[in-house]
């Protein structure tokens, strides 16, 4: 089985989605009890209270050149789980905006960058290794937050994420 790490861009999505019909790489089922009620897409969007976290970026070189690698303070504003993807991804909001390469990066969407890794692992006191990919005010305010349809590329981090508390 291979690790999946974020890159973003393109061509790392067709090859995941490849990989993903392929069977190279595996998505492990989630105990999602807690969620409850699903739109037409089979995801499952709850805003379980704001869940303050901190992050810490490795990637990329120029991010921590510029602000450092952390911690940042975060809060978690919603979580999607999409059942028929097995994925989860979480709403971010910086508590402390940073303007990158002349962008506002104030809302991240996040999703585990390695196999076996579990976003629900943050309220459990463990480190989650993520993918984050900034998302416009607009976006974040939306019905759709985590819809990224319209993404073709702009800032992406690689990051750690823990429960701040």
């Amino acid at each position: 089985m291979h690790t999946v790490a974020f890159a973003p861009d393109a061509v790392f999505a067709w090859v995941l989605i490849y990989n993903l019909y392929a069977g190279l790489v595996q998505v492990r089922e989630l105990d999602l009890s807690h969620f409850s009620g699903q739109n037409q897409k089979g995801e499952t969007v709850m805003d379980l209270g704001k869940q303050e976290v901190s992050i810490m970026v490795s990637d990329p070189w120029d991010w921590g050149t510029e602000f450092g690698c952390g911690p940042f303070s975060a809060v978690i504003l919603r979580w999607k789980y999409n059942q028929q993807a097995k994925a989860t991804s979480i709403l971010l909001r910086l508590s402390e905006p940073k303007i990158f390469e002349g962008v506002n990066c104030e809302y991240f969407l996040a999703s585990t960058r390695l196999e076996g890794s579990h976003l629900k692992d943050i309220t459990q006191g463990k480190e989650v290794g993520c993918a984050l990919t900034r998302i416009p005010v607009e976006q974040a305010n939306s019905d759709e937050p985590f819809d990224l349809s319209w993404w073709r590329g702009g800032v992406g981090l690689m990051a750690s994420i823990c429960s701040a508390e």
